[in-house]
């Protein structure tokens, strides 16, 4: 079994229960869990399991509600896990307080090569374009749907400048982002 996928299936308990045997995982390399609402506790009960897990390298937690909670689990996790690949975060209620901590680990972490960032609320703080700018790894990152304007707007912009070449965005409904980019 190379793929795992349970979405639409899991509660918080569900999730935490399979965290559990994930640990020890050697054959799962993809692990999809979109849309199981398990909010920050089950976000951070898979993260606690991928800082440990060195064999899954793609994870889909869209559309589970982490908030700000499971937004610095996952941080945590970003920055001791060094075999994860892609991460789908989309959906999940990040907010600028999220970007503070998720920020910060996407410096840490040079192995994550894909990032969906879309359809939260990431708005308005410098943390994400000051990271983008700093890390070596990413070269793909979706911030589609996240009003992102003003001073966040020029600041990812600026941080999407320096690797630009290397990294390809996506940030559809951001519109003072677009004009910024140009």
């Amino acid at each position: 079994l190379i793929c795992l996928s349970l979405s639409l299936s899991l509660s918080l308990s569900g999730t935490k229960a399979l965290s559990v045997p994930l640990v020890t995982n050697t054959s799962i390399l993809r692990l999809n869990l979109r849309d199981n609402w398990m909010e920050g506790m089950g976000g951070a009960a898979i993260a606690e399991m991928l800082k440990e897990n060195c064999y899954i390298t793609e994870v889909d937690l869209s559309d589970n509600n982490l908030g700000d909670y499971g937004a610095r689990a996952v941080a945590g996790m970003l920055r001791a896990n060094g075999t994860l690949l892609s991460l789908n975060l989309s959906g999940n209620r990040f907010t600028d307080q999220s970007v503070e901590h998720l920020g910060p680990a996407l410096v840490a972490n040079s192995k994550l090569r894909h990032l969906d960032l879309s359809h939260n609320s990431l708005g308005e703080r410098k943390h994400l374009g000051d990271s983008v700018s700093e890390n070596t790894g990413l070269r793909s990152l979706s911030l589609a749907w996240n009003g992102i304007r003003g001073r966040g707007a020029v600041m990812l912009a600026n941080g999407l400048g320096v690797t630009f070449p290397v990294i390809y965005a996506t940030w559809m409904n951001n519109a003072d982002l677009k004009n910024k980019i140009k």
